[in-house]
């Protein structure tokens, strides 16, 4: 019997009939989509930035604590305990800016890969990172407004040459009140964004979660302006220190709060993008499944040449 050449064989045999396809085959059927990399990478980015912002939080609260221990030990004659505390303070600040330095390279890099991947996934998610970017960019101005701001407004406390010191609280009240409307809008615009740059592509039990740490922040923001408020009474002339020792304590309890809140609102924002990283590495996108693979069909096998 003459061999049959590799890869040419010939009808099947007489009476042989096709087998049936699998239960769920469809031979229409897409394939699996392709991952989508730079929506991915860039989620991946903001999460890194918002793990490091959630340690920097924390630093700045052991390094508070640590300067009020620096006080507390050299207002009671310790020198060597408040060297220690200062040694202890350099140190916390350095981490700071190590990790403000990191933060500030993925949130970058997770700006430019999600805006650079945004029509890689149908719509909503294009419509979604614009708005992220639209916010992007209105927190970039709030920022610089934020530098700007007290070299503008700073004449008008060196201005002031009376000896009346609610010339001198109202002129550096005015300033602290800006700054904290400022610095409410930055949290408010900052918040948006990493609401809407997942905002077509999340789940929504992760889409609850960013509303939810917007408003957290938005409450953040607003205790600063109340902290603004009682740190620089409207009326400074009749101030004793008692009234200044009861104001700074009201003042660092509210701060503590709003330090809280925001350390709940960051807590949202990294639960919310690592458990989208997930579905998205996945394959899952919004309410979505991931598409099966489709069984190979099951066709004619000749037989071996002899």
């Amino acid at each position: 019997m003459q061999d049959t050449p590799p890869g040419n064989y010939g009808p099947p045999p007489a009476g042989y009939q096709q087998p049936p396809p699998p239960p769920g085959y469809n031979q229409y059927a897409q394939p699996p989509p392709m991952p989508k990399r730079d929506t991915i990478q860039g989620v991946k980015f903001f999460y890194w930035s918002l793990m490091l912002g959630l340690i920097m939080v924390l630093l700045a609260i052991v390094t508070a604590i640590a300067a009020f221990a620096t006080l507390s030990a050299v207002s009671a004659g310790n020198a060597v305990g408040g060297i220690a505390a200062a040694g202890t303070i350099i140190a916390l600040a350095c981490g700071i800016v190590l990790i403000g330095l990191l933060i500030l390279i993925f949130f970058i890099l997770g700006v430019v890969r999600l805006n650079r991947g945004k029509n890689e996934y149908p719509e909503p998610h294009p419509s979604s990172v614009k708005k992220g970017m639209l916010f992007f960019v209105l927190w970039i101005v709030m920022f610089f407004v934020g530098i700007a701001v007290p070299f503008i407004m700073a004449p008008s406390v060196l201005s002031v040459t009376t000896a009346n010191m609610n010339d001198i609280f109202a002129s550096i009240r005015n300033i602290a009140l800006v700054g904290a409307v400022i610095g409410l809008l930055s949290s408010l615009f900052l918040a948006l964004m990493f609401k809407f740059m997942i905002e077509g592509v999340a789940q929504e039990s992760e889409k609850a979660k960013t509303k939810i740490a917007v408003i957290l922040f938005v409450v953040s923001g607003l205790l600063s302006v109340v902290l603004t408020f009682m740190l620089f009474p409207a009326d400074a002339s009749s101030l004793t220190t008692q009234d200044v020792v009861n104001l700074s304590t009201n003042a660092t309890s509210i701060d503590g709060i709003g330090g809280i809140v925001s350390i709940i609102g960051y807590i949202f924002l990294v639960i919310a993008y690592k458990r989208t990283l997930s579905n998205l590495e996945r394959g899952i996108v919004g309410q979505s499944a991931p598409m099966p693979v489709a069984p190979p069909q099951v066709g004619y096998a000749p037989p071996p040449p002899q």
